[in-house]
C-alpha cells in the first residue's frame, strides 16, 4: 500500500478472554450483554443438560426483552447462532425448550425454521445452477473441439496435427471420419 495511505489505517490490538471459566454471577453487564456471553461460553458444552440448562435462561431473557423494541431481532439471531454453531442440536428440540417457557416464542421459531429452509433451498438452486453451468460450459468446449476437428479433418489435415490442435485423442477423431 502506499505510504499516503498507510497512516490513515488504525493499527489495532485483539484483547481475547476465556470466558468458558466465569460462572453465571461473574457475567456482569445488562441483559443483552450477559445473554450474549452465557451463550457463548455455554454454545459448545458437552453437557447437553448444561448447554440447555443455558438455553431456557436465555429464552426466558430474550421472552423479557420482548416488550422492547428489538426482542424479536435478538431472539432470531440467538436461534440462528445456536443452530449454525451446534450441528448435533435439532430444530424440534429447541422448539420443544421454547414451547414449554413461551408458546408466542416456539411459533416465532416455526417462522424462523421456514426462513432457514428457504435460504437453504435458495442456496441449493444457486449451487445446482453454477454446476449446471460449469457442465453446460465443457460440453460447449468438448462440441466445440469436436466441430474444429471436423473442420481441420475437412481441409485434409493430419491426424496428428489434429490431436495437437484440439486436444482431442486419436479415437475420438476417428469416429469423426466414420
Amino acid at each position: 500500500m502506499p505510504q499516503a495511505i498507510i497512516k490513515y489505517i488504525p493499527e489495532y490490538e485483539y484483547i481475547l478472554y476465556n470466558i468458558s471459566g466465569y460462572s453465571d454471577e461473574a457475567i456482569k453487564g445488562g441483559v443483552k450483554l450477559r445473554i450474549f456471553l452465557k451463550i457463548l461460553r455455554d454454545i459448545f458444552e458437552k453437557d447437553e443438560e448444561e448447554f440447555f440448562k443455558t438455553l431456557r435462561e436465555t429464552i426466558i431473557a430474550l421472552d423479557q426483552l420482548e416488550k422492547q423494541e428489538k426482542g424479536i431481532e435478538y431472539f432470531e439471531t440467538f436461534i440462528r447462532y445456536i443452530m449454525n454453531a451446534r450441528k448435533d442440536l435439532e430444530l424440534k428440540t429447541v422448539y420443544e425448550i421454547v414451547k414449554e417457557i413461551s408458546f408466542e416464542r416456539s411459533e416465532l421459531i416455526m417462522t424462523i425454521a421456514e426462513k432457514l429452509i428457504k435460504e437453504g433451498i435458495e442456496k441449493g438452486i444457486e449451487k445446482g445452477m453454477e454446476k449446471g453451468m460449469e457442465k453446460g460450459i465443457e460440453k460447449g468446449m468438448e462440441k466445440g473441439k469436436l466441430e474444429v476437428a471436423r473442420n481441420l479433418l475437412d481441409l485434409g489435415l493430419k491426424i496428428d496435427k489434429i490431436i495437437k490442435a484440439t486436444g482431442l485423442t486419436e479415437e475420438e477423431i476417428k469416429k469423426l471420419l466414420n
